[in-house]
């Protein structure tokens, strides 16, 4: 006890630190060298886990005591262990998070991920940074990313067309995969023959032969084609002088009641009587997602294929978007079933609005009448007595507007040319298709080289709910290629169908209007934010991506499937509204007289002149 007082007395009185007459049992102990001033921080550090958790902060951690095997207390060897106290500390091992997150920074790269600007880069060091700790968890975490990013469309009407009745006979279901494709699935195998030769499974384009020309045709406006940036104004869609009350449109109507495919029937110039609305539904059935269904009378070994209450004639709005208007919750005004009033109504009014109505200079009277005119509220034979008596005030297509008679309805600036398609030896097709307007060749100005043209229009309802471009503010001038590319994504059936009907109809230009909502809110006013106009051929080869050959072969196919059946009498066919199939069925022969005001099977018969058999009654 004295040697160690005396040793803290030559402490106390000499300084800090030991001396070289100090206990030997301090000679061990590391020490750093200081002065009185000095503040004390840190002697030395005999915690393993702040030098673990310093470690993982900071790469290259101050060193701990222990390190050195000749420094320190890990000199002495302790009698009850023969281990030393460095190896009692059991390093953790790196884990697999850990290799992953530091593998670019051992290979030199981790500078070239943080300042590049690429996506394919970026996405990479994405995935290094959440880098799973097994095979295992990669492939789990891979599909939970796939589950995540899966897009859910928006449900389909699952309410068919046309309900079943219980009179109604099943036929045989055709299905899409089964027999309109080509690839696998494709079991149906079908043979043509066209000019003596056999064909299987395709069909070329047939040429098409005007038979009748019936109407009159109107001058299209070009006014609305020049859009020069700031300077434009969006027009207002006149919707009171063009409307379905003054003027009155007729291509929703049946073959069957056509008297000009009657008169053609009865000749026996084709097999198959139909119009542009029917034939462009069934070549474009394969991109449909609603139903829809197609009424078949069978008379004498004649096919007449019709719409069904106007089924077809109704333009859809979104049908082939993901964001289709068919959510639950969705306003009235925003529906599917109501848009697609909506534009067909803005289809009628553009369609009027496009052509010339105050100059007969820009109008051109066919060689055959209109075939539905007797059937406005002003009767047939009148018209025709004020048409022979010249070209009065009210004959000049200004019906609407106060100089004819008050409340009369005139026929839609619509002409009809009834065209025959040979599609195979055995197989030929009449076509009633509608004609828009016509346009002059500015190379060529004289009178008979008239193009024709048909005239569609697309809406916009709501750029934030259908997630498009905004039409408005020059959105159509500097992105018109996109605004195109997204409409025909979104209506790809619709937009399919206009460029199959300006193909029957030998159009030689299609113009397209983008037509939107002057309030997002109200149906009431729509502005005109342009018009576009395209070649028939490069819209549908280059703008659509279809080549006709396709569209062609689905029709031959469909009417070799209609040929098969024996019996004469109704059919209808109705579009699954879920899967692609097309449901048959076997009506009896006065389905659809009273609701849809279609004739009878009989009535059709009597028109054709075909005489009635034992089978039939």
């Amino acid at each position: 006890m004295a040697t160690t007082q005396s040793a803290l007395d030559a402490i106390l009185t000499s300084g800090w630190g030991p001396t070289e007459d100090a206990i030997p049992s301090f000679s061990g102990l590391p020490f750093a060298p200081f002065s009185k001033q000095d503040t004390i921080n840190y002697i030395a550090n005999f915690d393993t886990s702040a030098y673990n958790y310093q470690r993982r902060r900071q790469r290259n951690g101050r060193a701990r005591f222990g390190d050195d095997e000749n420094a320190g207390l890990a000199a002495f060897d302790d009698d009850e262990n023969e281990k030393g106290f460095a190896d009692m500390i059991t390093v953790k091992k790196k884990s697999y998070e850990t290799i992953a997150k530091y593998r670019r920074d051992r290979t030199g790269q981790a500078n070239l991920l943080n300042y590049s600007q690429k996506r394919n880069v970026q996405k990479e060091q994405k995935q290094l940074q959440n880098a799973p700790t097994s095979r295992r968890g990669t492939r789990r975490q891979v599909a939970n990313k796939r589950r995540r990013k899966r897009v859910v469309e928006n449900p389909r009407p699952m309410n068919p067309s046309v309900k079943k009745a219980e009179h109604w006979i099943d036929l045989s279901d055709i299905w899409f995969s089964e027999t309109f494709g080509k690839g696998y699935g494709n079991s149906t195998a079908f043979q043509f023959k066209l000019d003596g030769e056999a064909r299987e499974g395709t069909v070329p384009t047939p040429r098409s032969k005007k038979l009748l020309l019936a109407g009159t045709l109107h001058g299209v406006l070009t006014k609305y084609d020049r859009r020069t940036g700031n300077t434009y104004k969006p027009e207002m869609l006149d919707a009171q002088r063009f409307s379905d009350f003054k003027y009155a449109h007729f291509g929703w109507k049946a073959a069957c009641q056509d008297p000009y495919l009657i008169e053609l029937a009865i000749k026996n110039t084709a097999k198959v009587y139909a119009t542009d609305n029917v034939l462009s539904a069934i070549m474009g059935c394969e991109r449909s997602k609603y139903s829809f269904d197609i009424v078949i009378n069978k008379v004498g070994g004649m096919l007449f294929l019709d719409e069904r209450n106007k089924t077809l004639s109704t333009d859809s709005v979104d049908e082939t978007s993901r964001n289709r208007p068919t959510r639950k919750g969705t306003s009235k005004s925003n529906g599917y079933v109501s848009l697609a009033h909506e534009a067909t109504y803005i289809n009628h009014v553009f369609t009027e609005q496009m052509v010339f109505h105050s100059k007969l200079e820009n109008t051109q009277k066919l060689r055959h009448a209109h075939p539905f005119e007797g059937e406005l509220s002003g009767g047939g034979k009148k018209s025709k007595k004020a048409k022979k008596k010249g070209p009065g005030k009210g004959s000049n297509g200004q019906g609407g507007n106060g100089k004819g008679k008050e409340g009369a309805r005139q026929a839609a600036s619509q002409a009809f040319s009834y065209n025959l398609f040979q599609v195979t030896d055995s197989l030929s097709v009449c076509c009633r298709c509608g004609i828009d307007g016509y346009v002059v060749d500015t190379e060529n100005r004289n009178a008979r080289n008239k193009e024709w043209v048909r005239l569609f229009a697309l809406n916009q309802y709501d750029s934030n709910k259908s997630r498009t471009k905004n039409w408005n503010n020059r959105g159509l001038d500097t992105h018109d290629a996109t605004v195109l590319a997204q409409e025909i994504a979104n209506n790809n059936f619709k937009a399919v169908r206009w460029g199959i009907k300006a193909h029957l109809s030998d159009a030689k230009w299609i113009k397209l209007g983008f037509v939107t909502r002057n309030d997002i809110h109200s149906t009431d006013r729509h502005l005109i934010a342009g018009v576009k106009t395209y070649d028939t051929d490069d819209f549908i080869r280059n703008k659509l991506h279809i080549r006709m050959t396709n569209e062609w072969t689905i029709l031959a196919k469909f009417l070799k499937q209609m040929e098969e059946l024996k019996e004469d009498g109704r059919y209808i066919a109705v579009r699954d509204p879920y899967k692609g199939v097309i449901h048959m069925f076997k009506c009896r022969k006065d389905t659809f007289t009273k609701d849809d005001g279609m004739p009878s099977w009989d009535a059709i018969r009597k028109s054709l002149g075909v005489k009635k058999t034992d089978d039939d009654e």
